[in-house]
Parts: C-alpha cells; structure tokens; sequence
C-alpha cells in the first residue's frame, strides 16, 4: 500500500511520439461515451491523440479503433464501411463477442478483414500491446 505522500508510479508511455515529434493519431468508431472516455483516457496517456471524428486538418490516421456489438452480423459492412473512407489504415475491433483467449492477430481478424481483434471489456494493458502489435514502430 502506498504512504499518502508516496508518489504513484507512472506508467512509459508507448512512444513519445513518432519521427518529425508527430503524436500518433487515433480514431475511435462505435463506442458510446464511457466507452470512448476510458480508451482516449489510456491511448493519450501513450502519447497518442484521439478523436471520434475525422480531423478537419487532413492529417494522416495511424489506427483506427471500432467498437462492434456483432461483428458477423452486420458488423463486416461497418469495417468495410470505415476501411473504405481510410485505406491502408490499420483497424482494431473490440467486440464483447470476442472470447477472452482470441490471438488479436489471428484468424478472426483475417476473416474480418482487419488488422486486430480484442474481447471487450478489454484491459489497458491488451489494447496498448495490441496497439504495439498493430503498429510496430509504437514498440
């Protein structure tokens, strides 16, 4: 237990930001409120930046990050959907359909079309080292 003058120890970020000082740039799609606070909360802390809109500035996307109740069901038009207006983005979906044990960059993700794959609620510490997994140059 901590002494109340104790300092918290921090976590490292993933990077501090990519080459030319450039923070890498996230899009969160589908998630409600608490959802979508709770991931920008645990990627700005990784040096990232967040919206859930595209950036008016025109600046390039490093991930995109869906939120799907039922990827097999409606859910691939939703990627599609999403991949289309950024291609060559990488894409990360969570889905509460996913089970526990899934390889993030396994089949399931093959068969979906996309980058990554995790069971949501998902932890801090899966998203950042599925982030890691996703996008190499973070590590």
């Amino acid at each position: 237990m901590l002494a109340v003058n104790e300092p918290v120890q921090q976590r490292p970020a993933v990077a501090a930001a990519w080459p030319g000082g450039r923070r890498p740039r996230v899009k969160i799609v589908g998630a409600d409120g608490p959802l979508f606070g709770l991931l920008q909360t645990w990627f700005e802390s990784s040096a990232c930046t967040v919206s859930q809109r595209d950036d008016e500035d025109g600046a390039a996307l490093d991930l995109i990050v869906i939120e799907l109740a039922f990827p097999r069901q409606g859910g691939v038009d939703s990627i599609r959907h999403v991949a289309n207006q950024h291609p060559g983005v990488p894409i990360l979906v969570l889905s509460s359909t996913f089970l526990a044990g899934i390889d993030c960059c396994g089949q399931v993700a093959k068969a979906l079309g996309v980058d990554g794959v995790l069971p949501n609620p998902v932890s801090r510490d899966a998203l950042l080292q599925a982030t890691r997994r996703i996008l190499p140059q973070l590590a």
